[in-house]
C-alpha cells in the first residue's frame, strides 16, 4: 500500500469527495511492476511538491541516497561559490543552487530499480495550479497556490472558486456523494490501466 505522502503547505482542498486512496494504483494496474512512487511532471519536469510513496525498506534506501546526494551537491555548490568569490568572478559558471527536488530526481535517474516503478498521475489530481468544478470526468483533490498566489491578496479568486465548489458538495445527498466516490475510483482505475511508468523528466539536473 502507498501510504506515505509529501505535499506542499500552500494548497486548497477543493473536492473532499476525492479520497486519496482512490487515486492510488493497485498492484494489478501493471502486473509486472509494483508501484513505488506516484508522482507527476509540469513544465519544469519532475514535480516533487506532491508524491505518494510505498512504505517499505526500499523507501528508506531511496531517501538515504537522496539525503546523501543532497549533502554532496550542496557542499560542491558552496565550494564553487566560495572559489568564485575568491577569484572575484563576476559571472561564475555554476549550476543552479541545489534542491531536494534535484537530488530526488538524480537518484531516480541513477537507479532504475526506483525509476521504473515511478507511476505518472495527471497533475490536475493533486497539484494543479487551477481549480476545476467537481463533476463528471473531473478528479481534483486539491489546488496548488503556486508562487505569489499563496499570499491572501493573490488567492482571493481561488478562495471564491473553492467556496463555490464546497457549496455544491455540501448540497449533495448521501446517494450523490456515494456515486461521486464510485465515479472518482472508476476514473482513476481507468487511468492506471494505461498510465506511463518510468523516469520523469529531470530538467533541473
Amino acid at each position: 500500500m502507498l501510504i506515505s505522502r509529501i505535499t506542499d503547505a500552500d494548497v486548497l482542498v477543493v473536492d473532499p469527495s476525492v479520497a486519496l486512496h482512490s487515486l492510488i494504483p493497485s498492484d494489478t494496474a501493471h502486473p509486472d511492476i509494483a508501484p513505488f512512487i506516484v508522482g507527476s511532471e509540469d513544465s519544469n519536469g519532475y514535480n516533487s511538491g506532491n508524491m505518494l510513496y510505498r512504505c517499505d525498506v526500499n523507501l528508506a534506501v531511496y531517501l538515504a541516497q537522496t539525503i546523501a546526494l543532497s549533502d554532496t551537491i550542496t557542499k560542491e555548490y558552496n565550494a564553487a561559490m566560495a572559489e568564485a568569490a575568491l577569484l572575484e568572478m563576476t559571472k561564475p559558471k555554476l549550476e543552479t543552487p541545489p534542491s531536494d527536488q534535484r537530488a530526488l530526481c538524480l537518484v531516480l535517474e541513477r537507479d532504475e530499480s526506483f525509476s521504473k516503478r515511478f507511476f505518472h498521475y495527471p497533475q490536475v489530481w493533486l497539484n494543479s495550479y487551477d481549480i476545476f468544478e467537481p463533476g463528471e470526468g473531473n478528479v481534483q483533490l486539491h489546488s496548488h497556490l503556486v508562487a505569489g498566489r499563496k499570499y491572501r491578496d493573490e488567492y482571493r479568486e481561488w478562495l471564491e472558486k473553492w467556496d463555490e465548489n464546497w457549496t455544491k458538495l455540501r448540497g449533495m445527498g448521501v446517494v450523490e456523494v456515494e456515486e461521486r466516490v464510485r465515479q472518482v475510483k472508476s476514473i482513476a482505475d481507468e487511468w492506471w490501466k494505461h498510465a506511463r511508468t518510468g523516469l520523469p523528466k529531470c530538467i533541473w539536473i
